[in-house]
C-alpha cells in the first residue's frame, strides 16, 4: 500500500520526490484529479517528463503515495499525544492538520478515493498502534481499537469537508474527542 522503497533514497531522488508530491497536492488544490495531466505535474514540479517514470509508473501511484505520506504524518503527530494521554489535544492535531490541507483530504475522503484512503488510514494506523508501547491501554485487540477509530474519524472529516467546513477545527476536534477518543481511551 506504501509506495516508499525499503532503501533510503539517495537526496537528489528524494528532491525529485518530495518536488512531485508538492506538485500533485498544488494541482489538486487548484481542479479534480482526474483532469491533472502528467505532463502538468512535472511542470508544476519543475522536472523532466521522464524524471517522473523513474519514481512513479502512473499518475495514480504518485496520489497513493502522497496520500499515504500526508496520512502516516498524522498518525505520528497523533499517536505522541495519544502516548501522553492528551487525547484531546490529539483530535485537534488531527483537525489542524486537515484544515491546512483541505484541498487533498476533500479529494481523499469522497468519492472513487474514499475507500482507498479508509484502507490506507488503517494499514498505517495498525501500524502505529502495533508499534506503541500503550496498544493494550484501550483494554482492546489493537486491531478493533484502529478499525473502530479510523472509520469513525474517516466519517467525521468526511461530514465536516463535505458542506461543514465553515466550523472550526477546534470544534471539530472537540467533537472527535467527545465521540472517538474519550468512548475509546475512558472506557
Amino acid at each position: 500500500m506504501n509506495e516508499v522503497s525499503a532503501r533510503p533514497l539517495d537526496p537528489r531522488a528524494q528532491r525529485s520526490r518530495q518536488r512531485l508530491h508538492e506538485a500533485m497536492l498544488a494541482l489538486v488544490a487548484k481542479k479534480r484529479l482526474d483532469d491533472i495531466s502528467i505532463t502538468e505535474i512535472v511542470a508544476q514540479a519543475e522536472i523532466g517528463y521522464a524524471t517522473f517514470f523513474r519514481h512513479y509508473p502512473d499518475k495514480q501511484s504518485l496520489w497513493n503515495a502522497v496520500t499515504a505520506s500526508l496520512l502516516h504524518e498524522i498518525n505520528l503527530r497523533v499517536s505522541a499525544l495519544i502516548a501522553s494521554d492528551d487525547h484531546h489535544a490529539a483530535a485537534i492535531e488531527i483537525c489542524r492538520f486537515v484544515d491546512q490541507h483541505k484541498d487533498v483530504y476533500r479529494v481523499m475522503l469522497a468519492g472513487g478515493a474514499a475507500n482507498h484512503t479508509r484502507d490506507a488510514m488503517l494499514f498505517d494506523s495498525l501500524a502505529v498502534a502495533s508499534s506503541s508501547q500503550d496498544a493494550a491501554s484501550i483494554d482492546l485487540p489493537p486491531t478493533l481499537g484502529s478499525h473502530f477509530a479510523v472509520g469513525a474519524i474517516f466519517a467525521i472529516l468526511a461530514w465536516w469537508l463535505e458542506g461543514h467546513d465553515d466550523i472550526e477545527p477546534e470544534q471539530i476536534g472537540a467533537y472527535l474527542d467527545r465521540l472517538v477518543f474519550t468512548p475509546l481511551f475512558d472506557f
